[in-house]
């Protein structure tokens, strides 16, 4: 019994026809590749819920990149809604303006280090009568294995001198 291969080479690029199609195609390869790279940026769900309620609650902003922001809403009696986010190492709660010079400047009122995870709820303190007073950021995760339905947060916000 006699067996005889056949081998098959695949076509050598180099030995295709040097078309300006060829090179087109590749070219929008290429790109689309980048542009799909480019658009799976992580990001995260940030809800925010404060206590204790603000008497005069003026809009308050969540810096998002070196010199960008979005207006959030902070409500104290339910949880905000969703804001998906580009995914940070820090959440910054604060006030952005510019300088004399136009510089881009944000005032900080309160910071807190971001967690691993996709569903992220901030809890926010406020340290005094206004959001510029200071605020104290607690992530924590909102997902079923984190907070949810049926958990209970406990503050305690009285204000007793401590006699020791």
């Amino acid at each position: 019994m006699d067996v005889k291969y056949t081998i098959i080479t695949p076509p050598n690029l180099m030995n295709l026809s040097h078309s300006k199609s060829s090179y087109l195609f590749l070219l929008l390869c290429v790109l689309a590749v980048s542009i799909s790279a480019h658009a799976q940026t992580p990001t995260v769900n940030l809800r925010f819920v404060s206590f204790p309620k603000s008497t005069n609650a003026e809009p308050i902003e969540l810096l998002i990149g070196e010199t960008k922001t979005i207006k959030v809403k902070i409500p104290t009696n339910s949880i905000s809604e969703t804001y998906e986010v580009p995914a940070l190492a820090t959440w910054t709660l604060g006030k952005s303006s510019t300088n004399e010079k136009g510089e881009f400047v944000f005032l900080a009122y309160g910071k807190a280090t971001s967690i691993i995870a996709k569903e992220q709820l901030v809890i926010v303190v406020r340290q005094g009568l206004n959001d510029a007073d200071g605020l104290t950021l607690t992530t924590l995760k909102n997902s079923d294995e984190g907070f949810n339905g049926g958990k209970y947060i406990l503050l305690n916000a009285a204000v007793l001198p401590m006699n020791l």
